[in-house]
């Protein structure tokens, strides 16, 4: 009887496991992401075409560029759009220095609706709509820099317009179309940022193995020649905190694409100098493309600044910010001062960034750098040139006061020469940081008031 009712029990139980395995598969199948059906979308589409458009093969050769390299131009820059064309359904105000001739009108991406943040997380829900100033964090493409300026700028214009705040996310995501791929295209604005790609690795590299492991001696007695660094570059494919990506085209295409990218689908290890269904990487790096508002290029930060501020209706001063964690300096950590080793790349790494190798591994991050950059020269010519250089010669101006004065006056725990001059909590003092850039501001614009007063 016993061992009856023990059977009875377990048939149940495994009864109810399959029967809670089956809805949860109905769920899946109903709540599939978009992103997820963008995928097989486009691997549908590459297929049905799969007997006309072969692979690209290099051979391996002792030129010092590799013939990839202007293909990568080329196709890159066919992506390209200006982000200022695309303003007819969107309400813009005036980009000025002067506070009086900003618009009334509160910026379409200045939300105070919340959203369940945490809901963008799961892969089989899509119950969030995210709106307000969005931000995709790419690590080691200036990402921390961008982060602040939009904690600086939202907070200036919610003051500006007499709001509470403005919705924003500043993210390191794993799986950017899980979190905004159904975001609402009326009130919110994506952008994320962009590097070439082995300077972007080699940043990685430099930060990840030589910096943040000053204080594990053991570890750091390693030889670092060329070939560790080689070798560190092929194993290192984490989403969150890789140098290159598992055969998807690139690191940054695959962190920033709002569709997930197979492992393996771009590029083989078995056959290193060939792109696997290149105009499947082609279709990601378009999609990207117009997925984002804008795209920032760590190489062209200052155009970058200046083009959002311009695109936004900013003032200057929204986005400023005080330079540092920058190569040879120190940052605190845990009671320490560790040096911000700045990367740098030997003639035979020079060599290999420059190999068939190496672009077709990162052809799709090639291709999106490419689209990046010529993106910022058409939307220059957009917005035209002599408003973008005045734009940009104000803020260089205001910049420079900034840097001048506030590396003078704000306190860091870590000496010029790696000192620990205190010890605290927040290493970043970012509260006195803020107010010392107002400071700057303030001062600079009653200086202005006074000459022109005085001219009249």
């Amino acid at each position: 009887m016993y061992e009856t009712r023990r059977s009875r029990k377990a048939a149940l139980i495994v009864g109810i496991t399959l029967l809670v395995v089956l809805i949860m598969s109905v769920l899946e199948e109903i709540h599939v992401p978009i992103a997820t059906r963008a995928t097989a979308d486009i691997m549908k589409d590459e297929s049905s075409n799969s007997h006309t458009v072969p692979s690209i093969s290099i051979a391996m050769s002792n030129n010092t560029t590799s013939p990839l390299a202007n293909r990568c131009r080329e196709v890159g820059e066919q992506f390209a759009r200006s982000f200022a064309s695309n303003d007819s359904a969107i309400t813009q105000i005036t980009a000025s220095s002067d506070s009086s001739t900003i618009s009334t009108v509160l910026p379409f991406w200045c939300t105070q609706q919340w959203y369940d943040k945490k809901s963008c997380r799961s892969k089989t829900q899509m119950l969030c709509q995210p709106k307000g100033l969005l931000f995709v964090k790419t690590p080691k493409t200036g990402s921390t820099t961008i982060s602040r300026i939009m904690k600086r700028l939202v907070q200036k214009v919610a003051q500006r317009y007499n709001v509470d705040s403005c919705q924003h996310r500043e993210d390191h995501v794993n799986g950017a179309g899980f979190w905004y791929a159904n975001r609402s295209p009326t009130q919110s604005f994506l952008l994320a940022s962009v590097r070439d790609p082995a300077q972007r690795a080699m940043s990685r590299f430099f930060w990840s193995y030589v910096t943040q492991q000053q204080s594990q001696d053991n570890n750091n007695n390693q030889t670092m020649d060329d070939s560790f660094i080689l070798d560190y570059l092929n194993k290192s494919t984490s989403v969150a905190s890789g140098c290159t990506s598992k055969g998807q085209g690139g690191y940054q295409l695959n962190y920033i694409s709002m569709t997930p990218i197979l492992e393996w689908s771009a590029w083989s290890p078995h056959n290193v100098t060939q792109i696997v269904r290149p105009t499947v990487v082609e279709e990601y790096v378009r999609r990207t493309m117009q997925a984002y508002d804008f795209m920032m290029v760590n190489e062209r930060m200052d155009e970058s600044l200046v083009l959002l501020q311009l695109r936004l209706g900013l003032q200057t001063s929204d986005i400023l910010s005080l330079s540092f964690n920058v190569g040879g300096s120190y940052r605190y950590e845990h009671g320490k001062c560790k040096q911000l080793v700045k990367p740098h790349i030997s003639k035979n790494m020079q060599t290999f960034f420059q190999s068939d190798e190496w672009y077709a591994k990162n052809y799709g991050d090639y291709l999106l750098y490419a689209a990046a950059n010529r993106s910022l020269d058409a939307t220059i010519e957009t917005l035209g040139r002599d408003k973008f250089d005045s734009a940009m010669q104000e803020f260089h101006r205001l910049s420079t006061k900034v840097n001048e004065f506030c590396n003078q006056q704000v306190p860091f725990p870590c000496s010029s020469n790696g000192t620990v001059l205190f010890h605290t909590d927040q290493p970043v003092p970012h509260a006195k940081i803020e107010a010392c850039i107002d400071n700057v501001v303030q001062q600079d614009s009653l200086l202005t008031y006074k000459e022109e007063n005085t001219q009249q």
